[in-house]
């Protein structure tokens, strides 16, 4: 009798990986009544997170990202093609952070590092500009989080605004390599639109402005004078 007890409790331990199902994940379709319209794609839901599993990539995003969709009713096809895209984009951050040797020793901020660089791949921004953000965040003055925080200043920037990659590049950049604390990078975003609804143009902003304040040490207030200065200028004439 003792035997076939240790036998079971051995098989429940060994069940997740012997039925390829995540724990949380088979719960998840048990248990919650939000899961009942996704039951014609269980199969390919299970796939997925198999095949998390197998690159390495953390399961709890993906349970975030599966809990997220259902409780706004995404549709079952969509939420399962959105949940295969989620494992390539942490598989790709995985290998931006391999390929750029980035050290982060705790498990879980290098997890929390992985779903950012994700929803960065997510909005448009491409590998080389986020590997070259990590590259240019050196210890001791800088480090993955300042990368990340650069990350999340410079994609509204891009999405509202026509300036190329390479100008995305230089804003991250002299973000990085500035004075400013990573807090401070997301006023950025807020000076472009203040700028650009007074009228100035986006290489003027980004160039006569925000860069040009930055690499002087100085930060928001001093990109508020430049502004200032570039406007009285142009009045006068």
């Amino acid at each position: 009798m003792l035997k076939r007890v240790a036998l079971l409790i051995f098989l429940a331990l060994l069940a997740p990986s012997l039925f390829g199902e995540d724990p949380d994940l088979a719960s998840w379709f048990r248990t919650d009544a939000k899961a009942r319209a996704y039951r014609d794609v269980e199969g390919q839901i299970s796939e997925t997170f198999n095949a998390a599993r197998g690159a390495s990539v953390p399961l709890w995003i993906l349970m975030e990202k599966l809990r997220e969709g259902a409780a706004k009713g995404v549709r079952a096809d969509r939420l399962s093609s959105g949940l295969r895209a989620e494992v390539a984009r942490l598989a790709e951050a995985r290998d931006i952070l391999a390929r750029g040797k980035v050290a982060i020793a705790d498990r879980k901020s290098r997890e929390e590092t992985l779903k950012s660089v994700s929803i960065a791949l997510l909005s448009g921004l491409s590998s080389a500009t986020i590997e070259e953000m990590f590259a240019r965040a050196v210890p001791p003055a800088r480090g993955p989080q300042d990368a990340v925080a650069a990350c999340a200043a410079v994609i509204p920037v891009r999405e509202g605004s026509r300036l190329a990659e390479a100008d995305i590049r230089r804003l991250g950049a002299a973000l990085l390599a500035s004075r400013l604390p990573s807090g401070a990078f997301k006023s950025v975003a807020s000076f472009f639109v203040k700028a650009g609804a007074r009228g100035v143009r986006e290489q003027d902003i980004l160039d006569a402005m925000v860069i040009h304040a930055l690499e002087s040490g100085g930060g928001l207030v001093q990109m508020e004078d430049e502004l200032r200065l570039f406007l009285m200028r142009r009045n006068s004439r």
